[in-house]
């Protein structure tokens, strides 16, 4: 299934005869409807209301970027009859024993493939073996110390988590681009750029996968309910960071992405039109593994909702 992307300004939609047309100015083209999932708009466009229907019932999202700000909106899709996955979740999210413990495994899992994916790098870089080895122990001891915290220790432990393996995963960087830490709102540095979009890219695949599996991607268990902001997509997207974190790597290791691609904005730095196009074109190589592993892990969330709700 194929990702359109919609990254020039005037762009007009319509559908005709099972084909979506994008038209500009001066040129044109189409794609089958049956052959997409869904439709990223980063530039302002215009659609009907009946090409917007039809999107809906084919249950394809237009999702929408914001240029700038990485801020996510979305329409149409996502549909599922399955409302009592829902009611076991919202009666499961209000024990806060049992968010806990999911957050406890949810954790556990993240700093393990952190780690995961150090031990990875440490052949391909090894003028850097010191600091991805001292990131690995350090990651390997906050997995041992799991055990029973309450969740705002949890929480503490994934921050020293975090900053453990960004402290590793920055060296194996070209000083030129001045990756030093994990920073947003804005991004200051092309790396850091490149991350905020793959992980709003992750969120969106992940509302998807939880609309798709029947539970409700507001709801969290680690992440906690909190205004405009979708928690359970939050929570599926801290353990597939890390393949986002490799994509990312792998686009200035390959030089797909260098400085000349970035524009400073805002008080920050964003990728410009080129650098956009080639960041998505290497986004979908790879993301045909991540959403299949995000549609598995939330069939199974809803799963196992089912199960504890029976037993409680």
């Amino acid at each position: 299934m194929a990702t359109l992307y919609i990254d020039r300004q005037g762009a007009a939609l319509s559908h005709e005869r099972g084909r979506l047309w994008v038209r500009y100015a001066e040129e044109k083209q189409s794609v089958l409807v049956r052959s997409l999932e869904r439709v990223v708009v980063t530039a302002g466009c215009t659609l009907d209301s009946r090409t917007l229907l039809m999107l809906s019932e084919a249950d394809i999202p237009i999702v929408i970027l914001h240029p700038r700000k990485q801020t996510v909106s979305w329409c149409g899709g996502w549909h599922h009859g399955n409302t009592a996955r829902r009611i076991a979740q919202y009666q499961l999210a209000q024990d806060t024993a049992l968010c806990a413990e999911l957050a406890r495994q949810l954790v556990r899992l993240k700093l393990m493939r952190q780690r995961r994916l150090l031990r990875h790098l440490m052949p391909r870089y090894p003028a850097k073996r010191r600091a991805l080895f001292v990131g690995c122990a350090r990651l390997a001891e906050l997995v041992d110390t799991i055990g029973t915290q309450r969740m705002d220790e949890i929480r503490g432990l994934e921050g020293a988590g975090a900053r453990s393996y960004f402290a590793a995963y920055c060296q194996v960087y070209p000083e030129r681009f001045d990756f030093t830490n994990r920073n947003r709102r804005p991004p200051r540095d092309p790396v850091n750029a490149c991350l905020s979009l793959a992980y709003t890219l992750l969120t969106t695949d992940a509302l998807r996968a939880l609309h798709a599996s029947g539970l409700d991607p507001t709801i969290g268990f680690y992440h906690q309910p909190a205004y405009g902001r979708a928690s359970l997509a939050c929570d599926l997207v801290e353990i597939v960071r890390t393949q986002a974190d490799c994509c990312v790597l792998d686009m200035f290791r390959k030089q797909v992405l260098d400085s000349k691609h970035f524009k400073q904005r805002d008080g920050g730095l964003f990728l410009d039109k080129e650098g956009r196009r080639r960041f998505f074109s290497r986004w979908e190589r790879q993301a045909d593994s991540h959403r299949r592993f995000l549609h598995r892990t939330a069939s199974a969330w809803a799963t196992r909702v089912i199960q504890l709700a029976e037993h409680s």
